[in-house]
């Protein structure tokens, strides 16, 4: 009879873990659908108003207006299809279990995985970021890959295991890029204030005064032996589990945002340096595909110093 007992107990723990896992990513998908609504439907309005404009501009001949409408035509259609990718990677990351996501899951070298995205993901991630940034900012933040020679293997979806590090290591490219638009959106705010008397700058204006703060000492205390900053991913064994690390030295985060960063439809997103919008969902994610394959993930940040995040997945055995 206690054996049974322990078992019905050990049973009924199980299942209530299972439930509030459960109910936990239940709370995460509402959160992030009624951000991509909001985000979509703002995208959407974005595309209808720009085209109005747009034939009126064409009507009048006027096709430095036209241009300008076009363009925003095409960055509210970019902002869509970024938010597909977000729900796509939303959609695997709570893909049901059983006999079709136990198709996917597979042997996983995790030391190959992170010299993939050293040698892969790295360079397209400065390519395709932040298209107003000037090139030698981007090329600035150094990255690092350390991993053991030998081979550190887990069983998961391939897919899954890459967003979990692409995620980590684009945020944390995010996070030093920031820092600069942080100093720079500093420095010709004083210059609006000292310069041209609270006037707006021109687009001309802006191009020459980002010039001037590249030669001031701000941009360069920024540039320590000319990185922008370090990004450090770190691959090793644990006891029975992998453990990989995420550091840099971004602008980092108070205790208030560090609480919320895996809530579902939590973003910042839209004051970095990109301008984009966001779902809120990398992180969410991160956590929930984490989760499923018995891991942990866990974060240790500081405002102007930076942050870690770990994560630690069980090892085959």
């Amino acid at each position: 009879v206690d054996e049974m007992s322990r078992r019905h107990e050990a049973e009924r723990g199980r299942y209530e873990a299972e439930l509030e896992a459960a109910q936990t990513q239940a709370s995460t998908v509402r959160s992030i659908a009624s951000a991509a609504a909001h985000e979509i439907g703002n995208a959407t309005r974005g595309i209808d108003g720009a085209g109005i404009r747009l034939e009126d501009a064409l009507r009048l001949g006027d096709t430095d207006a036209a241009r300008s409408e076009l363009e925003k035509v095409r960055e509210s259609t970019r902002r869509l299809a970024g938010y597909t990718d977000q729900l796509g990677s939303l959609k695997r990351a709570f893909a049901s279990s059983g006999e079709d996501a136990d198709k996917e899951m597979k042997v996983i070298n995790l030391c190959q995985l992170l010299r993939d995205t050293e040698e892969r993901y790295v360079p397209g991630l400065r390519a395709a970021s932040y298209s107003a940034l000037p090139s030698e900012v981007k090329e600035a933040v150094s990255f690092s890959f350390v991993y053991p020679s030998s081979e550190l293997c887990i069983k998961a979806n391939p897919g899954e295991t890459s967003s979990i590090i692409e995620n980590l290591v684009k945020n944390a490219y995010e996070a030093i890029l920031e820092r600069y638009m942080k100093t720079l959106n500093k420095h010709l705010d004083d210059v609006i204030i000292t310069k041209y008397d609270f006037s707006d700058l021109t687009p001309e204006q802006t191009v020459s005064e980002t010039r001037l703060f590249h030669e001031s000492d701000a941009y360069t205390s920024l540039f320590t032996e000319g990185k922008a900053g370090s990004i450090y991913v770190q691959l090793d064994a644990a006891d029975e589990s992998a453990s990989l690390t995420v550091r840099d030295d971004g602008v980092g985060m108070d205790e208030k945002t560090k609480a919320k960063i895996f809530e579902g439809g939590f973003t910042q997103k839209t004051v970095r340096s990109s301008g984009a919008q966001g779902l809120g969902m990398g992180l969410a994610t991160v956590q929930v595909i984490v989760q499923r394959y018995h891991g942990t993930i866990s974060v240790e940040s500081a405002v102007n110093v930076g942050t870690t995040f770990t994560v630690q997945l069980p090892l085959m055995k």
